[in-house]
């Protein structure tokens, strides 16, 4: 659980909102209704710059809510998201967006790139095992090549078996 910031009281329910738990995040709690003061710069890693400048830049003549850091009235905005509707309630002078529960998941996210996967290596035993398996028998009669011939055998062996391996 994060510190509770005794000077910022919910615009909702007036409960005492509860901090971030790390340095660096810029996000509040109510623990009584549910919703959350969320930070320009903490929505940026999450959102989409278009999603934000569409808060951001929304106009709105209407006061809503009390901003839980300045006190100041917020503007209540409702931006054009792609067909999700959603009413928020932004302090310009804090960069401070309130968003009542529920309302953070809806708001349109970054897809994250998936993690990528690092192609697994066979172990030492398995790609010994498929090298041996590629090399002629040099021990069969009349089989053993001039050393010219046996540096171009293992090279290309070796990329045969490089390519096997990625594959």
């Amino acid at each position: 659980m994060g510190p509770i910031l005794p000077s910022l009281g919910c615009p909702r329910c007036d409960t005492v909102l509860i901090g971030p738990g790390t340095r660096g995040a810029h996000g509040y709690r109510c623990d009584g209704c549910g919703g959350r003061a969320i930070t320009l710069a903490g929505l940026r890693p999450r959102h989409p710059p278009a999603v934000l400048r569409a808060v951001w830049q929304a106009r709105s003549p209407d006061h809503g809510l009390v901003c839980p850091s300045c006190r100041s009235g917020m503007l209540v905005v409702q931006p054009e998201l792609g067909g999700v509707s959603i009413e928020l309630d932004v302090c310009r002078r804090c960069q401070l967006v309130w968003f009542d529960a529920g309302e953070l998941e809806r708001l349109p996210a970054v897809e994250l790139p998936a993690p990528r996967v690092r192609p697994s290596w066979p172990s030492d035993a398995a790609a010994g095992s498929a090298l041996s398996a590629r090399l002629p028998d040099l021990t069969a009669p009349g089989a053993a090549p001039d050393s010219g011939e046996v540096g171009w055998l293992a090279l290309e062996l070796a990329i045969d078996v490089a390519l096997e391996l990625l594959d």
